[in-house]
């Protein structure tokens, strides 16, 4: 990036191969055609570098012999070389006149400044929201305001086993789910974890894993529709053009194609459509994953296409009706928080019309389609490649290509069960 005339660039330093034929992975800084190399402690081969900030696509002997472990690795450094831009793009923009010594000054002091837990947070809120990922900056918005209602100021060592239990039992005591409470730990454990990386919180001080505070799993209940109540909310007679015309497509459609989610949906545009396949990258991936994302490709049943046709050139590019071209992501998330809430609304009076006594939301297309497919003898590789569950452990142990014969018969069997 260049700011003032001054270059940063993360790069190899390949003036020095070392034993394990890595590359050390370096910060340097050019002003006036001056470098300064900094180190970043980290050490990577050329093709691990390709892979982890130039988004190239990785060979399959590559694949092979990326482990699990080194993966994580990889993230880990690709996360805290995005956290040191920011912060370096920052200190550049407020400097008047660019000195080498003066940054390096502001550098040492960000990094001895000793910051508390609402801080890491505020910086990590300003993160995802300059990356766009403003449903997840909202969690954690939340679970920031929580702790602060228990307490104004938050240290990282007054982050103990106890205080996590003082902080859920106030959260239940205002009446908050199981669900909510782990929501908001969940988003207090990405702060620990990333103050421990910057060395503003000690390992063993962790509260958080077994024997010490275990995060509350929310209720389960059941989400998944029996094969029979899908069929009979797809064979529902609906008005032309109606709001649950609408609402019954959505949900069909999302059945149909491997329980995509309304932000996906909403997101699709006819580019994505290529030789009766949809393909495309998830929204929840798209921005948060910190290495490549993989595409995901639904064959496209007789069903879909005649959904798809329905809608066609209504909205701009966009398959459906939700979005419009030139929306920011602001705008782009609430057109798709109101058709999700409008879709909810008027499938529930599809459901409860042909007599489904459970609550039915768009999401319920996403669990009865797993479901079904595993019960149908369709295997567990099969399936999560279908949910796009790229960063499960599941996902990670089956991960291979689904050929196309495969998803054709897959997208047949879930027409097949409806018609």
């Amino acid at each position: 990036m260049q700011i003032k005339n001054t270059t940063v660039h993360f790069i190899l330093d390949k003036r020095r191969l070392k034993t394990d034929k890595t590359y050390p992975l370096k910060m340097r800084v050019t002003y006036r055609r001056k470098p300064k190399w900094t180190s970043l402690n980290a050490s990577m081969t050329e093709e691990e570098y390709g892979y982890t900030f130039q988004s190239s696509s990785p060979t399959e002997s590559f694949k092979k012999q990326l482990t699990r472990t080194r993966k994580r690795e990889l993230e880990d450094i690709k996360l805290k070389v995005d956290r040191l831009r920011l912060k370096v793009y920052d200190i550049i923009q407020e400097m008047p006149f660019f000195s080498f010594e003066e940054f390096e000054f502001k550098i040492r002091k960000t990094k001895n400044h000793k910051k508390s837990v609402y801080d890491v947070f505020q910086e990590e809120l300003d993160r995802l929201n300059k990356e766009g990922r403003i449903a997840t900056a909202q969690s954690y918005k939340a679970g920031l305001r929580s702790l602060q209602s228990l307490q104004s100021d938050l240290q990282f060592h007054e982050v103990t086993p106890r205080f996590l239990k003082t902080f859920e039992h106030m959260r239940l005591q205002q009446g908050k789910s199981l669900t909510t409470v782990g929501t908001n730990m969940r988003a207090l454990r990405v702060i620990l974890n990333i103050a421990i990386d910057e060395g503003l919180m000690s390992k063993d001080r962790y509260p958080f894993g077994r024997r010490k505070y275990q995060i509350p799993a929310g209720r389960r209940r059941k989400k998944a529709l029996p094969i029979d109540d899908i069929k009979r909310i797809a064979q529902y007679e609906v008005e032309k053009g109606s709001p649950n015309e609408f609402a019954q497509d959505i949900f069909i459609f999302s059945f149909l194609c491997g329980g995509m989610n309304m932000k996906d949906i909403a997101h699709l545009k006819q580019s994505n459509i290529r030789s009766g396949y949809l393909h495309y990258l998830r929204e929840k991936t798209k921005l948060s994953s910190r290495t490549n994302s993989e595409e995901t490709s639904v064959y496209l049943c007789k069903k879909s296409l005649e959904i798809l046709e329905r809608y066609t050139g209504q909205h701009d590019d966009f398959l459906f009706p939700i979005r419009i071209e030139g929306q920011t992501l602001l705008q782009a998330q609430r057109s798709v928080k109101y058709a999700t809430k409008a879709v909810n609304k008027y499938i529930a009076e599809i459901a409860t019309a042909v007599g489904i006594e459970e609550k039915v939301t768009t999401y319920t297309a996403r669990h009865s389609c797993a479901t079904y497919l595993n019960q149908s003898g369709i295997g567990l590789r099969e399936i999560s490649q279908m949910l796009s569950h790229q960063n499960t452990t599941t996902t990670e142990i089956y991960i291979h290509s689904i050929d196309g014969e495969k998803k054709e018969r897959i997208s047949n069997l879930l027409h097949s069960a409806i018609s």
